[in-house]
């Protein structure tokens, strides 16, 4: 699997080669690139949001919550959170006589 960093420091590459002190055959070349390399159906514009790590993640928890199941605690995890406070006391043993 191709590493979106280093597919966006390529793309940043590319937009360097694209400015002013490059002659006007690279700086056309870079531009086709990008144009290329950035188009809307282009599948590696994923890896380019997946190397902003922050809108990533956020967008990554989004995802989770929107699919998230809701929580429901069944009896067996009820009683295994209740703990000691629901066992008997010894105060309360029958008398075996």
């Amino acid at each position: 699997m191709p590493n979106p960093f280093h597919h966006r420091a390529a793309i940043e590459r590319i937009i360097r080669l694209s400015e002013r002190p490059n002659p006007g055959h690279v700086r056309l070349a870079a531009v086709i690139k990008l144009i290329k390399a950035t188009c809307p159906g282009n599948p590696a514009n994923q890896l380019l949001l997946e190397a902003h790590p922050y809108e990533f993640a956020r967008h990554k928890l989004r995802d989770l919550y929107d699919r998230a199941e809701p929580l429901v605690v069944t009896q067996s995890h009820a009683a295994i959170d209740a703990g000691p406070d629901e066992e008997e006391s010894p105060e309360e043993a029958e008398d075996p006589l």
